[in-house]
């Protein structure tokens, strides 16, 4: 320990200044953990402000994610809808069928226990007989000789009949008649068979009733007959032009819509701008006495819009479309180093109060601004 000190002092000694930057270096060393100190918390606070914004793009994300599953949900439960309602219309029309043939089915049945099933067949046996049997008859009998004799002895055609009565042609002809009135008699007979047996299936169906069948068929006479249907005119306006009717089959609805909103205040739905700067302060800012729907959609989500499955596919597709607009217009803000309405004053040149074509070229993933500027230039140089 005495070499030690004796070693200092002769350092001291040797070298003067040594002691003055020790006593320096011992005055800087809190100015330096200070500034550590400084730089670690400014570390931390940026790292904090990382994590701030990781957990609200993270927030986002979520909103966005929430917003896509439901309306994914609604896209099928409406898909769901109408599949039952298909199923519904088949099952109807199936059964309507099924009705149609056990209806036909009671009918055949009827007309297999009625006599004039079996009189039907003999009569087709008859006609097909008639033929062959008047041929016959035709082939035994001298009838062209007898003609013959008779038109070269007196010279008149009523020796010809007189001929033909001493012949088997007289009798053919008499059972071809006879044929003939068994066929109408049961052509008859089945008229009035399937007659008795359609007032016996329509009494079956009405239930019991004190009408006879005669007072039947006399209401079944007296009712008028049907007029055909015709398509009816097309109204014709004050002036005498013909209207032709709307593009949709049920009214649209011209009462306002409203949304749940925040919380006392409800939210007005209002018909599409037709700019795309009130799109944009639509959305930012607010209009017609709304809040700003960025606000409520970041602080909401989509529980500001909630009600029953079409109004909440009317909200969904109501703020997608200003979302679709908004978007592209930030981005390209962005982009050029502009302002929002900034860019939608130069957007709003080409759109001429037609934001509908706007929507359509965004829907088609289309550049506009860029697309109306290129066509603009273009003009100019031709």
């Amino acid at each position: 320990m005495s070499i030690n000190n004796s070693t200092s002092s002769q350092l001291h000694l040797k070298l003067p200044g040594i002691s003055s930057l020790l006593a320096h270096h011992q005055q800087l060393e809190p100015h330096r953990t200070q500034d550590n100190n400084n730089s670690r918390l400014a570390d931390l606070l940026n790292q904090s402000r990382w994590l701030q914004d990781q957990v609200c793009r993270v927030k986002n994300e979520m909103a966005e994610h929430r917003a896509l599953m439901n309306q994914y949900f609604d896209d099928k439960e409406l898909e769901l809808q109408s599949l039952t309602t298909a199923q519904s219309r088949l099952v109807r029309h199936i059964n309507r069928y099924n009705a149609q043939q056990e209806q036909s089915a009671s009918y055949r049945d009827v007309a297999g226990d009625m006599p004039w099933a079996n009189a039907s067949s003999v009569t087709h046996h008859h006609q097909q007989d008639q033929p062959t049997s008047s041929r016959d008859a035709a082939v035994d009998t001298p009838w062209t000789n007898a003609s013959s004799v008779t038109h070269n002895q007196h010279g008149q055609p009523t020796s010809s009949r007189d001929a033909a009565g001493d012949t088997p042609w007289a009798n053919a002809s008499a059972v071809t008649h006879h044929h003939q009135q068994e066929h109408q008699e049961a052509a008859f007979v089945q008229d009035e068979q399937q007659r008795q047996g359609n007032v016996a299936k329509r009494s079956r169906h009405q239930g019991p009733s004190n009408k006879e069948p005669a007072d039947d068929e006399a209401a079944l006479s007296e009712r008028p007959a049907k007029k055909a249907r015709t398509a009816d005119p097309l109204p014709i306006d004050a002036d005498g032009y013909v209207t032709r009717p709307g593009r949709y089959s049920v009214a649209r609805r011209t009462t306002p819509r409203y949304a749940s909103g925040p919380p006392g205040t409800p939210f007005r739905f209002s018909r599409m701008p037709r700019t795309a700067l009130s799109v944009w302060n639509e959305w930012h800012c607010g209009a017609n006495g709304n809040p700003a729907i960025r606000l409520l959609e970041e602080q909401f989500g989509t529980g500001w819009r909630l009600g029953d499955l079409a109004e909440r596919k009317y909200a969904s597709n109501w703020v997608a479309t200003r979302k679709l607009i908004v978007d592209y217009v930030d981005n390209k803000a962005a982009v050029l180093g502009l302002s929002g309405p900034q860019v939608c004053n130069r957007l709003d040149l080409f759109v001429g109060g037609h934001v509908h074509r706007l929507i359509g070229g965004l829907r088609k993933g289309h550049d506009v601004l860029d697309q109306f500027e290129a066509g603009r230039n273009l003009s100019a140089t031709m």
